[in-house]
């Protein structure tokens, strides 16, 4: 019977192992804040990350949850031949666990995508916490007032700044595009969803994410004007994710005064990415497919929200024991 363990380290491995480089990262930048930050006399000293962590959890989602499925589907269906070294370096996969294994994979793969986006603004996020903590701690410490002075005349980095050298004039989305963008939020919305003009956060967010992974980004244009062009689908999901950007910037939910900053600088990361593939089109680098085109797609390449994926299904215990020695083809 021959090796398993290569598919699996090459396909479903390499997105579980992408995203905890990717949890490492998020650690690296809580533990340098936590070095910069102020020691607190009263409370826990950890109670300041974990309440700036928490937009990050709503945001990239409950990947707890998808790891613990990932352990579960491990424990429930593969067998294990170890090494006298104690390393696994034979999988067998029983055939039923094709279909979750496909859905932990995306699930796992959309997890590190929006955890790799949001780790930067959260750590600008962190840090203008930290200094407006240093500033009120340290404000009546005489020999730091020329620092604090020096440090007020700068004018402090916002969301809507951090990005400005960025800034450029995005075309208007066609209107008969931008009607379909419309219509289709209100097929199986949010529970919370009642119109664009409270678009949803957390929804929101993953919707702008989701799309904008599928669209013109990953597409490399040949050297002949003639391989240019990108597939319609992956263009029309760089205009939804331009869409879903400018209802989410015009949200109420988002200008509530009771919104984590953070959820701003995340947009505005996403922001800088689609600026960045507007601007292949505006270079020539990509030519963008006739609206005649676009406008004559299916109805479901305009949906908006993620749909998610269904529950796992357990062990099929009655399961003939001969297909049991089938490989799982990733």
């Amino acid at each position: 019977m021959r090796n398993a363990l290569p598919e699996l380290k090459e396909q479903f491995g390499r997105e579980i192992e992408s995203f905890c480089e990717n949890l490492k990262q998020l650690e690296a930048v809580i533990n340098n804040a936590n070095l910069q930050r102020p020691r607190r006399r009263w409370g826990n000293p950890d109670q300041d990350s974990r309440v700036a962590l928490q937009p990050v959890c709503q945001a990239v989602g409950d990947f707890r949850k998808t790891l613990d499925e990932c352990e579960t589907l491990l424990n429930d269906h593969e067998r294990f031949r170890r090494n006298t070294a104690g390393f696994v370096d034979n999988v067998v996969w029983h055939v039923s666990t094709q279909r979750d294994v496909e859905i932990l994979r995306g699930r796992v793969q959309f997890h590190a995508t929006k955890l790799l986006i949001i780790t930067k603004p959260f750590e600008i996020q962190l840090l203008l916490e930290i200094r407006r903590q240093l500033q009120d701690v340290q404000k009546d410490v005489s020999e730091i007032k020329g620092l604090l002075v020096s440090l007020l005349r700068n004018e402090e980095p916002t969301p809507d700044t951090l990005f400005a050298a960025q800034r450029i004039a995005f075309p208007a989305i066609p209107d008969e595009i931008a009607d379909k963008f419309t219509i289709w939020t209100a097929m199986n919305p949010p529970d919370d969803f009642r119109d664009v003009s409270s678009m949803p956060l957390r929804e929101g967010f993953d919707a702008l994410v989701y799309h904008f992974a599928q669209s013109t980004v990953e597409f490399n244009p040949g050297f002949d004007r003639s391989q240019r062009t990108p597939e319609e689908t992956q263009f029309v999901n760089l205009l939804k994710s331009k869409w879903i950007l400018d209802k989410m910037e015009q949200s109420s939910q988002l200008n509530s005064p009771s919104t984590a900053p953070l959820w701003k600088s995340a947009l505005a990361e996403v922001k800088s990415d689609i600026i960045k593939e507007y601007r292949r089109f505006d270079t020539d680098q990509l030519i963008a497919p006739p609206k005649d085109v676009i406008v004559r797609l299916p109805d479901e390449c305009f949906s908006i929200w993620v749909v998610e994926a269904p529950p796992l299904g357990p062990p099929d215990l009655a399961e003939q024991r001969p297909l049991e020695d089938r490989i799982l083809e990733l």
